[in-house]
């Protein structure tokens, strides 16, 4: 549980250097009586445009700074945040957690803090360019062009340029700790012609001047021109293709509140699609195909970042090791207590599928009949158990035949889990960024089942 200590104090304007966040946890440490505290500095600075129907909505954005304490005082826990950065503000804190922390109940152990050790930041985690492209008036400068672009091919365009940069700093009573800086930008677009034509497109990763959203509009008008005037399929099992980020929808999926976060405590416990028939985890089961790697590394460089989380380091951790689950996430207290390795959730995470890769061209040219899908929406929970999952395919669908995209068609409803289509893979192109949280590959599979016909445009 975490108790917030509320200010009125203005937000600084600015991201802290390193020297700037260690001089505010020494305020911070030169109060704690606690023999286990840990800070933790985070400094963030979004900025987003945003447009729709050709014309740009907002421009918004604002630089937020928070400390937060946690204490443990021979068992006893509590967190406090603040905003407040003066002297009072952070002195204010430590009072309130210590006396917050010495009234609660013992539950759990000390010693949870890890050893001394410095961490130091990865790689391609901060990009300059980020930074500059986040100005106010170089987001609407940008817009601006796109929009003109999205008239000139007479398609209506929605979307969103986001620019972030951020800083932490952590540091424990135990000599743990370390200080990133990391950046990130994405662009997307849909954009929608007057034939029921219908494109999406997206580009994200660390470094802004690597995003390039005029390609990225490029690609969602080229998509809403094709996809114009589709026509009706019968529902069933196809071949499909899966545009990396239409699989990365599911993947993410995979990862997050469906599966409480990957966490072991909910396989053993609560069921899900990593929990054992009769009970337990599934850890050390072959899930999927042997071919399939499902990870995260910190110094990725396709998919960067902090390795710092709260008390524990973050370190390249498989998840499924050709096809075997190897890990669940598993939080200190719990760790400590079985005498294992703590391991965080993957809130990255790379899909990569081992062998002779192919190209979008080579997987057409063998599908006799089959269809593309570029993108989902409308994702919903069936299945716990299984993680079966039902949505509508948007934003380009096209029926391949003969090894040749036929025709665009109308949009399709799917009944499927991410476990059963990693069990039916035909062929995988090379992992890329699909997601602001994911990487993975373009994937052929066979038996993928449509249900229903949908209205969607």
């Amino acid at each position: 549980m975490t108790d917030t200590h509320h200010t009125s104090d203005p937000i600084v304007q600015s991201l802290p250097s390193q020297a700037d966040a260690q001089k505010l946890a020494e305020r911070v440490f030169t109060r704690i009586k606690a023999k286990e505290a840990f800070v933790e500095i985070e400094a963030e600075q979004p900025r987003k445009a945003e447009f729709a129907r050709n014309q740009l909505l907002q421009l918004e954005g604002e630089t937020v700074v928070k400390v937060s304490l946690q204490v443990n005082i021979e068992g006893r826990r509590a967190r406090v945040e603040t905003h407040d950065l003066s002297h009072q503000g952070l002195a204010a804190l430590v009072d309130e957690a210590e006396g917050i922390a010495s009234q609660r109940v013992k539950v759990g152990p000390t010693g949870l803090l890890p050893p001394p050790a410095t961490i130091q930041t990865p790689k391609h985690l901060y990009a300059e360019a980020t930074a500059k492209g986040g100005l106010p008036e170089e987001q609407a400068r940008l817009v601006q062009h796109i929009l003109q672009q999205s008239q000139d091919a007479d398609v209506l365009a929605a979307g969103s340029l986001q620019h972030e940069t951020s800083a932490r700093l952590i540091r424990s009573t135990t000599g743990y700790g370390g200080y990133t800086r990391s950046s990130y930008s994405e662009f997307s677009l849909s954009a929608r012609t007057a034939k029921q034509g219908a494109g999406w497109a997206w580009g994200g990763t660390e470094d802004a001047s690597k995003v390039k959203p005029q390609e990225v509009a490029r690609r969602a008008i080229d998509l809403a021109r094709r996809s114009e005037n589709p026509v009706a399929v019968e529902p069933g099992r196809y071949t499909v293709i899966l545009e990396p980020e239409a699989l990365a929808q599911l993947l993410d999926l995979t990862v997050r509140w469906t599966t409480f976060y990957m966490s072991l405590v909910a396989a053993e416990s609560r069921g899900n699609v990593f929990t054992k028939p009769g009970g337990g985890s599934r850890i050390g089961e072959q899930m999927t195909d042997r071919r399939v790697q499902f990870y995260y590394d910190p110094s990725d460089a396709l998919l960067p970042f902090s390795p710092l989380s709260g008390a524990t380091r973050i370190q390249r951790t498989h998840w499924l090791e050709n096809g075997v689950l190897k890990n669940l996430a598993v939080d200190a207290g719990l760790a400590k207590e079985r005498g294992i390795a703590a391991v965080v959730n993957p809130l990255r995470a790379r899909l990569d599928v081992s062998g002779h890769t192919q190209t979008i061209e080579q997987m057409i040219a063998s599908t006799k009949r089959g269809i593309w899908v570029h993108h989902f929406s409308g994702i919903n929970m069936v299945d716990w158990e299984t993680l079966l999952l039902s949505g509508v395919t948007r934003n380009g669908t096209f029926l391949i035949e003969n090894g040749k995209v036929s025709r665009p068609v109308r949009n399709l409803r799917f009944t499927e889990s991410p476990f059963f289509l990693l069990n039916k893979l035909d062929a995988a192109g090379p992992a890329v960024r699909a997601h602001r949280m994911i990487a993975c590959p373009r994937l052929k599979i066979h038996d993928f089942e449509f249900t229903a016909l949908s209205d969607a445009i």
